[in-house]
């Protein structure tokens, strides 16, 4: 009788989410490193790493609005929208997964660095403004313009390897050090003038 039971409550479990759904139960076991939250008034879990879980929908992130770290890391996802609930974000890793187009980032207040290389990205014009963001990773793409990152006015490190790109530009505005353009679709090599910060330099394989 007992096996009965139990068996009807996994069956109950399992009808309650699709597939490739996050949970909080998965949620629970992935969280780590406790602290302060943001405005120091809640001991909370900074860390979420939801990599490796054939995710479809992360649309449940929206109740863990104090994570600081997530990687989401070699999933299914189409669709992250929800990142803009998650405030006090710091660091994301969302690379390896089915992304079409770069999500808005406005909603976390001081994002630092955003992974969102090997994905099929063609449009990075919704990033937003972004004034936090200092690294961005965009290698292994289908990113054909550079378009939309002039609200990311601190951006110093932009990774574009393997995409393709034909002219560089979108750039002036950026205290970029380092750029990453290798292995891309380059016509001629310009629109690097103004770039008066630049340190690091990658065109190989043009």
């Amino acid at each position: 009788m007992e096996d009965s039971d139990q068996e009807s409550d996994i069956s109950a479990d399992s009808l309650q989410n699709e597939p490739g759904e996050l949970t909080d139960k998965v949620v629970s076991k992935c969280l780590s490193n406790r602290g302060y939250s943001a405005d120091g008034t809640e001991l909370v879990y900074l860390d979420l790493g939801l990599e490796n879980k054939n995710l479809t929908n992360v649309a449940l992130l929206e109740n863990y609005r104090f994570i600081q770290n997530l990687d989401l890391s070699n999933n299914k996802l189409r669709d992250v929208s929800v990142l803009s609930s998650l405030k006090f974000l710091l660091n994301l890793d969302a690379s390896n997964n089915l992304l079409e187009s770069l999500p808005c980032l406005e909603g976390p207040f001081n994002l630092l660095s955003a992974d969102f290389s090997c994905n099929h990205i063609m449009d990075i014009s919704r990033i937003g403004r972004v004034p936090s963001l200092l690294t961005l990773n965009l290698d292994n793409n289908q990113v054909t313009t550079i378009h939309g990152l002039d609200g990311c006015s601190s951006l110093k490190e932009l990774s574009l390897n393997h995409n393709s790109v034909s002219v560089i530009s979108g750039l002036n505005q950026l205290p970029l050090q380092t750029l990453r353009l290798s292995h891309n679709s380059l016509r001629r090599i310009s629109g690097l003038e103004e770039l008066g910060k630049l340190q690091i330099l990658h065109l190989s394989h043009f």
